[in-house]
């Protein structure tokens, strides 16, 4: 219902909004958390928890290639990259990087040649089975845009970079698994040994913490 205006409306001259000041104007008034100037509630409180940096990858599952191959838009004859992926339409748009999945895997039967940034064991199985195989590089975030644009850039960049520590230990285990790693060399890993946490004595009753990921840099 519309609010009245003027004295015929009972409400007199100002129709109950005042004399001036903030709540006459059109659109005037505070937020409801506005508490007159003191620090708010929301200031007053501790903080508490954070949030990790973690790169998120961009995920593909391999089911997912079947509809762009069979249209014709990757060729199974070369190395399936990042750019292969963006260029066919797969990924709309790659930040940090792309990391293969095994959903899927039960067709796989032509032998497929992956260049990705991640992949999970599964995937690397799956893919090594029907002949193919799957290569891991290590780029940073101004590399991957080079590398999927490089028109865009006037010098050229290196395929790979060197990697933080716990990348460097993430990637030594995809090699096991089977992949294929690629990144600038590092001169601490040929000295590493990890950190074996002693089994905790009964005697005593009180636990131990437990010291997790932490390297150990010999050099």
């Amino acid at each position: 219902m519309r609010r009245g205006r003027g004295h015929g409306t009972g409400l007199g001259k100002t129709c109950g909004k005042g004399m001036k000041g903030q709540w006459v104007r059109n659109g005037g008034g505070v937020p409801p958390r506005f508490e007159g100037g003191q620090t708010p509630l929301v200031k007053r409180l501790p903080k508490w928890g954070f949030k990790r940096n973690e790169v998120e990858l961009d995920s593909v599952n391999i089911e997912d290639l079947e509809y762009y191959i069979t249209r014709g838009r990757i060729d199974t004859q070369k190395p399936i990259t990042l750019r292969v992926l963006f260029e066919a339409g797969v990924l709309s748009n790659i930040k940090h990087g792309v990391k293969l999945l095994a959903r899927g895997t039960q067709s796989l039967s032509t032998p497929l040649n992956f260049e990705v940034s991640d992949a999970s064991e599964a995937a690397i199985t799956a893919v090594k089975a029907a002949g193919g195989s799957v290569t891991c590089i290590y780029r940073t975030p101004i590399q991957v845009q080079y590398f999927l644009k490089p028109h865009k850039y006037d010098l050229p960049m290196g395929e790979t970079a060197m990697p933080p520590p716990y990348t460097v230990l993430k990637l030594e285990e995809l090699k096991k698994k089977g992949a294929i790693v690629k990144y600038s060399p590092v001169n601490w890993l040929a000295n590493y040994k990890p950190i074996v946490v002693p089994p905790i004595p009964e005697h005593v009753k009180k636990p131990r913490p437990v010291i997790t990921r932490r390297l150990n840099f010999n050099v």
